[in-house]
This record gives C-alpha cells, structure tokens and sequence, in this order.
C-alpha cells in the first residue's frame, strides 16, 4: 500500500515541476527537483536495490522501514507545495530566456581590471593560511584544531565567495587553474565542505566572463564540488590530516564506489538525515520562531544544546519543520516557493546582476534545506529579500544623485 501511495505521488509532483519549468523556468526548479530526486532515488535504490543506502554515518542500513518510507514522503510533500507556491506567480519571461548573456554586458565584465581581481582572489589565502595555521594546513591529528586567529577564521569565511568570484572572472587561464587548484587542495586539508562555494561561486564568475553556460563543464565542477564534499566527511576521521594525507587519500578514495558515494551524499543522504531525526527526535521549546527569526543571534539568549541542535546536522532543516510542525513546514515550503518565485522574477525584469544573486541563492537555499539549520535557510530568504528591496528603494536614489550631479544645479 505504502509503494502505490509512494508511486502516486512521485507522479503528481512530477507534474508540478514540469509546470514550473514551464511557466517559471530553469532556475525556480532547483529545490522541488532535488527533493524530488532525492526522494526518487532513495526510495528506487532502497526498496528495490541496495545502492542509495551507502552513505555517510549509515543512516538508512539501520533505520526502520516506515521511517524511511515517512522521510521520502515528506520529501515529496514539501517538494509539491513549493511548486504550487511557484505556481501562484504569473508566467515569468525567464522561462524562455536563453543562456546567452547580452554582448553589453560581456564587454563591460571583460574590462574589469585584472589587478583588481587578482587582488580579490588572493585576499582569502591572506587571511585563511595564517588564521588556520600552516602547521595545521601541513600536518595535524584533529579535524578542527586550534586556530590561531579565531577571527581571521570568520573573515575568510566571508570572503570565500567573494575570492571564488573574482578567480572565475580572470581571464587568464593558467593564473585562473593555479589559484583554483591551490583553493582546493587547501580545502581538502582541512577535510572541509566549503568546496560547494568555492565552486559555485567561481561557476558563477566562469559564466559571467564568457557570456554563456557551457553544459559539460557546468556537469564536471557540480560532480567535483560533490566529490569533494563527500570526502571531506570521510577524511575528517584520519589518524593523520594535512595537505599530504588528505590529498594522497583523495587519490586512493577515487573508484566506482567513491562515485556512487558521492552521489548518494547529495541525494540519499539527506533522506538520511531526515530518517535519522525522525527516529531519533530531539524537540525544544521555540525552536521553529528562533529558526525562523530574522533579528541576529546576539539578541537571544539561547542555552549550548539549543545551539547545537540548530546548527549541526543531523537535525536539518527539514528534520526540525517534521519534529516541531509537520503542516507547518510544508506552508513553510510554499510561502517559499511564493516568495522566491516573485522575487526571481522581478530580479530578471529589471537588474541582471540581481538576478544572478537570486537564482545562486536558490541553489544554496536548495542545499541548506536538506543538510543544514533551518535559521540559515530562512536568513537566505531574507536575504533575497533585503537585495530585492535595497535595488527598488536604493536604486532611484542613486539615479537621481548621479543625474543631478551630471545635469548640475539648475
């Protein structure tokens, strides 16, 4: 029973998307499709075969079958419900747009100086090396260890997105492919997950430079940034971490089996989680309204195992909506899909480069929803909503200070 139930609504959430992609374009399809996927395969390779159950901290290998088959379910669910949210927002001209950028724009981009962006990409190794530690970066026993400049640690994670950008916007080739090699295998040191930005962003930038999206070379960086990600919780438990034994593991880590692994950890491995939290749930008080709040941390005063709960997996997104408010996180979803939707189409209609933050923080909002806290989920929401609405309210201002400024005092 459970199977038809399962098969009858994969097939109407299938619909859904496809009217999304339809009516809304490429972009607005991200989080239903994942969820959808990811609901798909685990289910495929885990009633009928055994190939989504190879993951990360064995979620599935020992989870009761109604549980998984109540993750799967949820994921469906929330899938749907944001792309009925979608739905609710006019055909968007985005969905006909090519991958084509204007020539306009091309130009301007490929005038930015080069020194510039050099000096952008660089700024993170500045700060990151020596916040870290090249005795850590070189050769340590813990996964995190003590860093010399706490601080510096904060700032480079800042300015991790912003140094991937400018090294994608480079056009020379061989400082391009030199200063992303040496990112990574530093990121591989510190058996870390911020592969998934650094690649990203520097996508973004690739695309930017050229004017267009290059389909197979957008398919390779997806399946390295998963790759690496997927290693990095596995090299976290090495007897011996650094640039050397996490990169000679890397080497050693890279068969058919690392390539399944590597699929499961962004698909099945969120069903996982989710599996994992409704086994093993853990509620709090006000968990959902802090989550979901939008004044800073420093406000509250939240107890050590609020914290953690909210700030580490397995308790994701998605696992602390099902614990706390089944319904309520499906409205969640659809709001979201409602507003991100207005948002993305606005973004296209009127300023490219708002655009371009919008669709990439569909894809981190996407990622977050399924392996991470529900606060920074829903911060990105807010922040999608403080770029929209500094871009209608700031730009007339500016507009009008620099026509004034051009036109003089009448």
């Amino acid at each position: 029973m459970n199977t038809l139930f399962i098969a009858l609504i994969l097939v109407q959430c299938a619909v859904l998307i496809y009217l999304v992609y339809k009516r809304q374009g490429r972009f607005l399809i991200v989080f239903p499709a994942l969820l959808f996927i990811s609901a798909l395969y685990t289910w495929i390779g885990w009633r009928f075969f055994s190939f989504s159950v190879d993951m990360p901290f064995d979620f599935l290998r020992h989870a009761r079958a109604e549980n998984v088959e109540k993750a799967i379910i949820y994921f469906i669910v929330c899938a749907g419900a944001f792309a009925l949210g979608s739905l609710l927002v006019r055909d968007n001209s985005a969905a006909r747009a090519g991958t084509e950028l204007p020539n306009k724009l091309v130009v301007t981009l490929g005038n930015l100086g080069q020194m510039q962006l050099l000096a952008t990409a660089a700024i993170w190794f500045v700060v990151f090396i020596p916040s870290y530690g090249l005795d850590n970066l070189l050769q340590r026993t813990l996964y995190r260890p003590e860093f010399a400049f706490q601080i510096g640690m904060v700032i480079a994670s800042i300015v991790l997105p912003f140094s991937s950008l400018a090294i994608g916007l480079l056009r020379n080739r061989f400082v391009r492919m030199a200063l992303l090699i040496a990112a990574m295998l530093i990121i591989v040191a510190t058996s870390s997950r911020s592969s998934l930005v650094l690649i990203a962003f520097y996508l973004i930038g690739t695309f930017m430079r050229k004017g267009r999206i290059v389909k197979t070379e957008l398919a390779v960086f997806a399946f390295l940034a998963l790759w690496l990600s997927a290693f990095a919780l596995e090299s976290r438990h090495l007897p011996v971490q650094g640039i050397m034994p996490n990169f000679l593991a890397l080497l050693a880590w890279f068969d058919i089996d690392a390539v399944v692994y590597t699929i499961n950890y962004i698909l099945s491995f969120s069903v996982g989680v989710l599996t994992y939290a409704i086994e093993m749930p853990y509620h709090l008080v006000n968990v959902v309204p802090y989550s979901l709040s939008p004044l800073p941390s420093f406000l509250y005063s939240i107890p050590v195992t609020f914290d953690n709960l909210i700030g580490t997996a397995p308790y994701s997104a998605m696992a602390i909506l099902y614990n706390e408010s089944y319904w309520g996180g499906v409205v969640f979803f659809f709001v979201c899909g409602f507003l991100i939707a207005v948002m993305e189409r606005y973004s296209y209609q009127r300023n490219f480069f708002l655009w371009v933050i919008i669709s990439s923080f569909i894809f981190v909002f996407t990622i977050l929803c399924v392996q991470y806290q529900l606060r920074s989920a829903a911060r990105l929401v807010y922040y999608m909503m403080f770029f929209s609405a500094l871009y209608t309210f700031g730009m007339p201002i500016i507009r009008k200070m620099f026509f004034t400024e051009r036109m003089g005092p009448v």
